[in-house]
């Protein structure tokens, strides 16, 4: 099927309730909506953001990894290596299946882990950006306040 008409399909689709559907690398996933833990990171990072912070270039792309074993090597493997092929200079890995965090900045044609902690520390993000993120209330998957819902 050529990409076009993959793409008319995907935007046609009936998603169930509950459901989403994503193109990823001329596939159609379709997987559970993501729960409070797994948005919880991505809202907190926006909220930290200084403004204004133009969006001339994409300077660091956040990442919560997901739960199945394919999506935990899509999120780690994969898009990794497109981001560094793309030029992001940074990449920072959430992950709620052990209560991590990772800074990844590009070296090169790679990524390199130049920080990490767990949940509860705060997140220096290297220059450009120049600023933290609180982690105080994130929570590891199936961890304290249970799942589901997409509170700010």
């Amino acid at each position: 099927m050529d990409s076009n008409a993959l793409i008319k399909r995907w935007r046609e689709l009936d998603v169930p309730g509950g459901l989403r559907a994503e193109l990823l690398d001329g596939e159609i996933v379709v997987q559970a909506n993501p729960g409070h833990f797994h948005d919880l990171p991505g809202r907190t990072f926006v909220r930290h953001t200084p403004a204004p912070w133009p969006a001339q270039i994409v300077l660091a792309v956040v990442e919560t990894v997901s739960t199945t074993r394919t999506a935990i090597k899509r999120d780690w493997e994969d898009k990794r290596e497109r981001y560094a092929e793309a030029g992001i200079p940074v990449y920072l890995i959430v992950d709620p299946n052990d209560a991590t965090w990772h800074i990844l900045q590009l070296d090169g044609r790679h990524y390199v882990e130049t920080a990490k902690g767990i949940f509860g520390q705060e997140i220096p993000l290297p220059e450009p950006m120049g600023f933290t993120v609180r982690t105080a209330g994130w929570h590891p998957y199936g961890g304290t306040g249970g799942t589901g819902g997409t509170s700010a």
